[in-house]
């Protein structure tokens, strides 16, 4: 059974992944490397800023100024999410069902800590999770198991008592090296067959996981 739940956010407690494809792809126009960005951008979903630059200047090589790129791209998703952070179905309803249980629940996200809280302040959702643990708190982003080990022991749970709630291949790869269940709900993307030979299992929404969780969860 079930002891425990870790959440991504991005993705899956807020429908941001779209709106950051949505300034990244403004930011590569704006820099004349639209053509061939789709890979290059679900590549980064899940990474945190330091993986991600390292990332960009492997591809576009060593003088390509990634702080532009990550100034503009940044400044345009604030712009987009000043004006609406869309949640996505059944965040309020999963995150109570597990707090009326007690059950120790964190977030795990490549976000920084001061983005995380923000969304989390705005949406009344703080109090929600044990702990937070963030992009910047950890040296190596999704796809490496830091983030998850981390959040495990945080809540004090095992990671193989622990489901990490993620909708990325990132992600995915990381709670399942970190010895977690990994279950996937796809936003950006759908599991290529190596993301799919990892998950615990996968669901359409919050809602049907929520639908299962009785009869997962040990409590």
């Amino acid at each position: 059974m079930i002891k425990a739940v870790v959440f991504d956010m991005d993705g899956v407690l807020f429908d941001t992944e779209r709106i950051s494809r949505e300034a990244w792809f403004y930011t590569a126009r704006q820099m004349g490397i639209e053509a061939q960005f789709e890979p290059v951008f679900l590549r980064a979903i899940g990474m945190n800023r330091s993986d991600t630059r390292e990332m960009f200047l492997s591809i576009y090589g060593a003088d390509f100024p990634y702080e532009t790129f990550q100034t503009t791209s940044s400044q345009k998703f604030h712009e987009l999410i000043k004006q609406e952070l869309p949640m996505k179905p059944g965040v309020y309803e999963i995150l109570s069902w597990l707090c009326a249980r007690k059950v120790p629940t964190a977030l795990a996200s490549s976000t920084s800590k001061k983005s995380v809280l923000s969304h989390l302040s705005r949406t009344n959702l703080t109090d929600f999770f044990n702990d937070v643990i963030t992009g910047d708190m950890v040296v190596h982003s999704k796809p490496h198991p830091e983030i998850y080990e981390m959040a495990c022991r945080a809540i004090h749970t095992a990671p193989a008592d622990c489901i990490a709630v993620e909708d990325s291949k990132n992600g995915i790869r990381s709670a399942f090296a970190a010895g977690m269940k990994p279950i996937m709900i796809p936003d950006q993307v759908q599991p290529d067959d190596e993301t799919a030979a990892l998950l615990f299992k996968k669901y359409d929404s919050l809602l049907c996981l929520l639908d299962d969780l009785p009869a997962l969860i040990d409590c």
